[in-house]
C-alpha cells in the first residue's frame, strides 16, 4: 500500500485526496485532524478546493455508470440490481463528506449536501420514468413496473450506509462494490428492454 502520510497534515490531506480521486476505495484512516485556524484563508481554501475536486470527481464517475444502467439494463431486476450497486460508488463521496477528522461546520455542511443531493437525484429520476409514461403509453405497463424498481431501490438507500466505530475516532474503511446484505427489489415478473434516457439534471453539482 502507498504511503500518503506527508510531513504536514495539509500535504497527508492533498496526497490522500488526489488518490482517493482516482480510486475511492482508498482508505481515509489516519487522516489528521483539520482545523480552520491551523492554517491561512488561503490555505485553507485551497485545501478545501482539493475535497470539493475529489467529492465532484466520484459524483461524475456516478453519474456515468448511472447513465450505462439505463442504457444496458435488460429487465427491471437488472436495473434494481445496478441500483443496489450504484449506492456503494455514490456513498464515497458520502464517506469523504462525514469524514471525522473534518471541521464540524464542513462536515455538517457537506453531509447536509450530500443528502440533499442524493434526495434530489432520486426525485429526477423518478420524473425521467414518468416522462416516459406519457410519451409511451403502449409501454405503460413496464413503464409502471420501472418507476416501481427506481422507487423501492431507491438511490436514498445510500443514506443509511454506517460504519461502525470501534471506539475513538469512528474508521473509515473503504466500501464494498456492493453490500451483499442490502436487498435487491424487483416487482413484477421480467420485460422486455426499454430505453429510459436520463435527464441531464441529474448530473452531480457538488
Amino acid at each position: 500500500m502507498t504511503d500518503l502520510s506527508g510531513t504536514t497534515p495539509y500535504e497527508t490531506w492533498v496526497n490522500t485526496l488526489r488518490a482517493w480521486r482516482e480510486d475511492p476505495r482508498t482508505s481515509l484512516d489516519g487522516l489528521p485532524e483539520l482545523r480552520e485556524e491551523m492554517y491561512t484563508p488561503d490555505t485553507f481554501s485551497r485545501l478545501m478546493a482539493q475535497l470539493m475536486k475529489a467529492m465532484q470527481t466520484v459524483s461524475d464517475r456516478w453519474h456515468e455508470a448511472l447513465v450505462k444502467v439505463w442504457e444496458h439494463a435488460q429487465t427491471p431486476h437488472d436495473m434494481a440490481r445496478e441500483l443496489v450497486s450504484l449506492r456503494a460508488t455514490l456513498a464515497r463521496r458520502g464517506q469523504l463528506a462525514s469524514h471525522p477528522s473534518l471541521p464540524e461546520p464542513v462536515r455538517e455542511a457537506l453531509r447536509n449536501g450530500f443528502r440533499s443531493d442524493v434526495e434530489k437525484w432520486q426525485a429526477e429520476l423518478e420524473e425521467a420514468v414518468r416522462s416516459q409514461h406519457s410519451r409511451h403509453t403502449l409501454n405503460s405497463g413496464f413503464i409502471d413496473t420501472m418507476l416501481r424498481v427506481v422507487r423501492e431501490n431507491s438511490l436514498i438507500g445510500v443514506l443509511d450506509y454506517g460504519v461502525v466505530a470501534g471506539g475513538g475516532r469512528p474508521e473509515r474503511p473503504a466500501l464494498p462494490e456492493r453490500d451483499p446484505k442490502l436487498p435487491i427489489v424487483v416487482p413484477g415478473a421480467s420485460a422486455n428492454r426499454r430505453r429510459i434516457v436520463v435527464p441531464s439534471s441529474t448530473r452531480p453539482d457538488v
